[in-house]
């Protein structure tokens, strides 16, 4: 019998004594006794209670001492491990105590938007699920999605309704990463080849357009593709800092003069530098008439579109074929979103684009193997495009 015989056999006799009510003897780790655990979570409430409390009185920031960093980033591995009480000593004295600043009121330094205190809370039930996501029949899964369905109507992005679909990752980085993978694959098809199976070699360089004003993580996922940074061309601005759509277009056309393929031009619903937005709907335009997939970074200002005083600059976006967007920012989300850490981002508009199936998604009834969860867009029959980050 193969190892892999093995191991099936292994979680089918697991299963069946699941199945039977033939559960394992012995405490649940790590084992806390409920009350205990009651008297923790009153205290850290009460710790995490006093600490939003107090900001405003506070400095912005509190800059930490030489010894305070050193027990931090020095502190040794206990063997017998520190008490509940301990750890919670710990953090009130050592991490509280020095926050980066973002939930004071007179924080104006960077995007981060302050904590939410329904997000805290909310981040204490998605804990005691501890659910995972990938795939199954539960809550969660549905709750994930209606989520995702939310923030696609809430910026008029089309839902799975009307062809489009979108998941949650771990950042705009990320976001932007899975929407610019799909946008690759889609590129690799009209060329025809299958870039999971054949990669990029031997076939036209494939080229990526951003503005100066672009985020570097749209430079970075080049080089993560595999494309390379010579994939990556820079088009200049205008002097509101939007990309210019006529020097774009020159671009291309230079790039197909020299053999390359373009695939793809990645805009943005307000820049991080300056909060710039670049003309979608032009860039949409030229998109659709050359044959490119448009993709919208929007992970700082995708949601100013509800500001009905510049509303109308966001036009076009509702065209693009992927868009990512950071709830942590504009809509105060907490930067972790349950069991995702980070914003709501990534799309996976078709699966096969992206999705693996991995070996363990299977569950076992009848002495049979079958797959478990739903596959990401390949059973949806979405199309290539629409797509949310």
């Amino acid at each position: 019998m193969s190892t892999t015989d093995e191991t099936y056999q292994t979680l089918h006799t697991v299963a069946e004594a699941l199945l039977d009510g033939q559960e394992r003897d012995g405490p649940t780790p790590p084992a806390l006794d409920i009350e205990e655990f009651r008297r923790l979570g009153y205290r850290a409430v009460d710790l995490a209670a006093a600490h939003l409390a107090g900001v405003p009185a506070r400095p912005v920031y509190q800059r930490m001492t030489p010894d305070e960093r050193r027990n931090l980033l020095n502190a040794p591995l206990s063997e017998g491990g520190l008490s509940p009480d301990a750890l919670l000593d710990v953090v009130a004295a050592q991490v509280l105590a020095h926050p980066m600043g973002n939930g004071h009121p007179r924080f104006f330094g960077w995007v981060n938007s302050p904590p939410a205190p329904m997000g805290v809370l909310a981040e204490l039930l998605a804990a005691a699920l501890n659910a995972s996501t990938a795939g199954g029949d539960h809550a969660a899964i549905y709750m994930e999605h209606c989520a995702v369905r939310w923030l696609m109507e809430l910026v008029g992005f089309p839902t799975q309704a009307e062809g489009g679909m979108g998941l949650l990752v771990s950042g705009g980085s990320m976001a932007s990463l899975t929407c610019l993978a799909a946008a690759r694959h889609r590129a690799a098809l009209q060329g025809g080849w299958n870039v999971r199976a054949d990669g990029l070699r031997g076939h036209p360089q494939l080229v990526l357009y951003i503005s100066q004003e672009g985020h570097s993580c749209l430079r970075k996922a080049v080089e993560l593709l595999g494309l390379g940074s010579d994939a990556l061309r820079v088009v200049p601005v205008d002097v509101a800092y939007r990309m210019d759509v006529d020097a774009l277009r020159a671009a291309v056309a230079a790039d197909r003069a020299a053999g390359h393929r373009p695939f793809c031009v990645a805009a943005s619903a307000g820049t991080v530098n300056t909060g710039a937005i670049d003309p979608l709907d032009r860039i949409a335009d030229l998109c659709a008439a050359e044959g490119l997939w448009f993709h919208v970074d929007g992970a700082y200002g995708a949601v100013g579109i509800l500001d009905p005083a510049v509303a109308p600059r966001y036009k076009g976006m509702e065209r693009a074929d992927s868009l990512a967007l950071d709830p942590h920012k504009m809509i105060d989300d907490n930067k972790a979103l349950g069991t995702h850490q980070g914003p709501f981002a990534g799309i996976a508009p078709t699966g096969k684009a992206i999705t693996v199936t991995a070996m363990h998604i299977h569950r076992i009834a009848d002495g049979k193997l079958i797959e478990h969860g739903c596959r990401v867009g390949a059973d949806q029959k979405t199309p290539l495009s629409r797509s949310v980050c």
